[in-house]
């Protein structure tokens, strides 16, 4: 921040210390009276710095956290169907599934994983060698995780997990994977990009050794049709010419809906469709 870090000052005497229950600090930024402090002053940057000494996150993680931790289940289905629909656009891999995925994995983006590290996938630091193409940065998150071997029983094993900035970064890492981690010589998911069946695509993600569940599948597939997720996979299923209304409240076609909400999905944002009512 260009300040100089004047230390840490024990006063447990000062009135909000000696007052508050809770373990406590106060943070002195900087001398309001001083030309050379005020002249480099940026609230903003201290905001996030203090975020991030606090949380060990940056404050775009924090956010979508809040967000995700916010939800009802039912907004976290379009939040998610919408961004694995802009994803899909890009890596080929159903939506539905990318959606699914998230959902199961995530407890509906309120597993541990997910709000500490938005980690909506069970992502391991170590990946297929981590020889494919990844934007990952690096940080990690540990923490257990039950495992199941092939006689039906559980274990559970400390595991290194990646953690991201956002959900967007998240799911850009997740198709990355899928579309380009290797077995050997050859892709471990052949065949995932560009598949339209997404029980086929479940059935490709657990033969690549995704996660240890021997009904993985089944679950994925009941996700999918509990919440219609195949609507995410193309505008055109949604057949009636209702309006729908985004954040804005403006009232759009279906495909006019989706594909603002797909905008919006690819720079982060959070957008959740109505249909609208005609009130006469």
């Amino acid at each position: 921040l260009g300040y100089r870090n004047r230390g840490i000052k024990e006063r447990p005497g000062l009135y909000v210390l000696k007052h508050t229950k809770a373990p406590a600090l106060l943070i002195e930024c900087c001398f309001v009276d001083d030309p050379d402090d005020v002249a480099i002053y940026n609230a903003d940057r201290m905001a996030a710095a203090i975020v991030a000494g606090i949380t060990g996150q940056a404050t775009e993680t924090t956010a979508d956290a809040a967000r995700l931790a916010a939800m009802s289940r039912e907004e976290f289905v379009e939040y998610i169907g919408q961004m694995a629909a802009a994803d899909m656009q890009t890596s080929g891999i159903l939506a539905s599934v990318t959606a699914a995925q998230s959902i199961l994995e995530s407890g509906y983006g309120k597993s541990e994983l997910a709000l500490q590290a938005l980690n909506l996938g069970g992502m391991k630091a170590e990946l297929s060698g981590n020889t494919w193409a990844s934007a990952w940065d690096g940080r990690i998150y540990i923490k257990d995780t039950a495992e199941q071997r092939a006689d039906g029983s559980y274990y559970t094993v400390t595991a290194a997990f990646r953690a991201y900035p956002t959900v967007a970064e998240y799911l850009a890492d997740h198709s990355a994977y899928l579309a380009g981690a290797r077995a050997g010589s050859d892709l471990r998911y052949a065949g995932i990009v560009g598949c339209r069946d997404y029980r086929r695509a479940f059935e490709i993600i657990k033969a690549g050794n995704y996660a240890s569940s021997l009904d993985y599948v089944d679950k994925l597939c009941s996700v999918v049709e509990r919440w219609n997720l195949t609507r995410f996979d193309g505008v055109s299923q949604e057949p009636d010419g209702s309006l729908w209304a985004n954040i804005a409240g403006l009232s759009y076609t279906w495909e006019e809906a989706s594909n603002f909400g797909q905008m919006l999905a690819q720079n982060g944002m959070q957008t959740v469709l109505h249909r609208v009512r005609i009130l006469e």
